[in-house]
This record gives C-alpha cells, structure tokens and sequence, in this order.
C-alpha cells in the first residue's frame, strides 16, 4: 500500500491546485472575519455610542431613511438608551422615538438577544444578532416575531456595505424578498 501513496498525494495536490484557482463567491477578506453559524454577542453590535443605518431588511418600510442613534451604553448590565428617527422625503414625514435595550442570554446561555423598549409606548421586541463585524461597522438582526431580518451599517460605511457584512445578509436571506431602506442623499440631513 505504501507504492499508493506517492500517487494519491499527486492527486490531491492536483484537485487542491484546481479549487485554488477557482473563482470564489466568498472572498478572502470574508474567510479572515467572524465565522458565521452561531449566534453572535449582542453586545458587541451596540456597545458604541454611534449612528447606525438601516441599509436591508425583508420588510418594506414607507421610509427612505431610518437610523439607530446610540446616545449612551451602561456596560456593566450591557444596556443601551436609543433614538430612532425615520423619515420619508417624498411625504415629508419625519418619526422619532426613544428607547432602551438591553442584552439577554439565550436558552443556550450566550448573549446573542437584544430587548428592545420603545419609551412612549411601552412596547418590547426582541431580535437576535446574527452577526456582528468587528469595530461595530455593521450587524445583522433576525426578529423572531415576524421573521423579518435586518442589516444596519454604522455612519462610516454607507458608502459601501463591507462585504462580510453584506455576505452574511445575504446568506441568512437566501431566497427572500429584501428591501433597500436607504437613501445617502435624503439620509445626510437626518441625524
């Protein structure tokens, strides 16, 4: 069996030589990022006292500008006071509210759950973080309640969606419906 073996690693490298050179979907920057599959911390997609759009989501919302704005984070119980402001440029609507959040474990004990408090209205929504890139340039959120899924981006990279990011979005949506919910020339003047 030993006479075997020079072959077979002949082979191999030939097959690997072959899926080398292939084109890739996924790219290399992806490969060096966050693995997909599990839940992510929530904690680490809302822990900076930043601006965040909604860039996609599989629910149409009448607004062409919709941002997260951060105002400040408490990391000792890993909670959050939000404003929310939407706005629609061709009705001239502008809606803003304010609110909380706060991190949760899940059943499996990892932090990957964000409770959601509107202020006014005393309303709770729940979503998981289904990934979170580093430095807080973007995070996907999952809504077990309407299962709707949402891809916001931090002020710095509405330019362009970083690829893992968008990646991710799109792998976790495979065959939906989304939505574009965003505008850079009506989003400049909202927040």
């Amino acid at each position: 069996m030993n006479f075997l073996s020079h072959p077979l690693r002949l082979f191999a490298t030939l097959m690997g030589l072959h899926l080398a050179v292939k084109n890739r979907f996924i790219d290399e920057y992806w490969q060096r990022s966050v693995q997909l599959g599990s839940f992510e911390n929530a904690w680490e997609a809302i822990n900076k006292e930043r601006v965040y759009y909604l860039m996609l989501g599989t629910s149409h919302r009448p607004y062409d500008c919709v941002a997260l704005n951060v105002t400040e984070t408490f990391p000792g119980v890993k909670a959050i006071h939000y404003e929310v402001k939407m706005y629609n440029a061709s009705l001239r609507i502008t809606k803003k509210y304010n609110g909380s959040a706060v991190v949760l474990r899940d059943v499996r004990g990892i932090q990957s759950t964000i409770e959601w408090l509107r202020n006014e209205l005393g309303r709770i929504r729940k979503s998981q973080v289904l990934y979170t890139e580093n430095n807080n340039r973007c995070f996907v959120l999952y809504y077990p309640d309407t299962s709707d899924y949402e891809l916001w981006v931090n002020t710095n990279e509405t330019n362009f969606i970083p690829r893992c990011c968008e990646f991710a979005f799109t792998f976790v949506t495979y065959e939906l419906e989304t939505y574009l919910n965003f505008d850079k020339r009506i989003c400049k003047g909202v927040v």
